[in-house]
């Protein structure tokens, strides 16, 4: 008798179980989305802000080896 009762049992469980996987797939889904697009933006962030560090510098090291009279290295 547990055999009828586990098979009565058993399709009930599955559309809890789909519609509870479903919502953490979504869950999952959009907490992936919202950190790959805010590291994406810290990255653009972090390039940019050491790409013009680094710009100014090489200006300024130009900028001295024009004034010194010599050839930029």
């Amino acid at each position: 008798m547990c055999f009828p009762n586990a098979v009565t049992h058993f399709p009930q469980q599955i559309p809890f179980f789909s519609v509870y996987s479903s919502h953490l797939f979504h869950f999952l889904y959009f907490c992936w989305r919202t950190i790959s697009i805010s590291l994406l933006i810290f990255g653009i962030v972090q390039m940019s802000l050491f790409g013009l560090i680094l710009f100014r510098f090489i200006l300024v090291g130009l900028g001295r080896n024009c004034q010194d009279g010599r050839l930029p290295v």
